[in-house]
């Protein structure tokens, strides 16, 4: 495996690509964390991430391993 890559990713302002990406990651944890639970809809929690209170201060961060595919 190569060295992972890290950067920040802003969850109200993010890219196409990165909400699919997180929103795969978010549902593969959740399948593992609550088996009988649909996933959730990427529409969903985009707007959800773009709806935050502006007093709501969130830091995330993207870390991508072999193929882009994000593991954390």
């Amino acid at each position: 495996m190569g060295q992972p890559l890290i950067h920040p990713i802003n969850l109200r302002n993010a890219s196409d690509s990165e909400y699919v990406a997180v929103n795969e990651f978010f549902n593969r944890m959740r399948a593992e964390t609550l088996p009988g639970d649909p996933p959730v809809p990427m529409e969903e929690r985009v707007a959800r991430w773009r709806n935050m209170p502006d007093f709501v201060v969130q830091q995330s961060w993207l870390v991508r391993g072999d193929g882009g595919v994000v593991i954390a």
